[in-house]
């Protein structure tokens, strides 16, 4: 009984780690394009470069609401804003682990994707 007992807990210890790492890891730091930028917050974040950033923001005023999208690499950056309530309310819900598209002409934002995935998280 006493062995048994021992090899149950040696094969949780052995287990544990191998289940702390398991799943699909997708990690993509922000590319920018002629019309649009994406990627993942926590992937730019951990950039080698002191440089790139993504993200979006929403500001709030007594005359309404809008939002400001920034990305920046070593090499290019974009910027946008909107006041569309639907891609307002898309940038509200981006979390620290979301995968961000933004699409734009010129200064305007005209799409907004927010993915969460188990696969973003870091």
């Amino acid at each position: 009984m006493k062995k048994s007992l021992w090899a149950v807990i040696i094969s949780a210890i052995v287990a544990v780690p191998s289940l702390a790492s398991a799943g699909y890891h997708y990690s993509s730091p922000v590319v920018i394009n002629a019309t649009s930028f994406a990627g993942t917050l926590h992937a730019t974040r951990n950039t080698a470069d002191n440089v790139s950033y993504l993200g979006c923001g929403v500001v709030s005023s007594t005359t309404g609401d809008f939002l400001l999208c920034h990305a920046r690499t070593t090499t290019d950056s974009r910027s946008c804003m909107s006041s569309d309530p639907g891609l307002i309310a898309n940038v509200r819900s981006i979390t620290s682990s979301s995968y961000i598209s933004v699409t734009h002409s010129g200064s305007t934002c005209t799409a907004i994707s927010v993915v969460h995935l188990s696969y973003h998280l870091p």
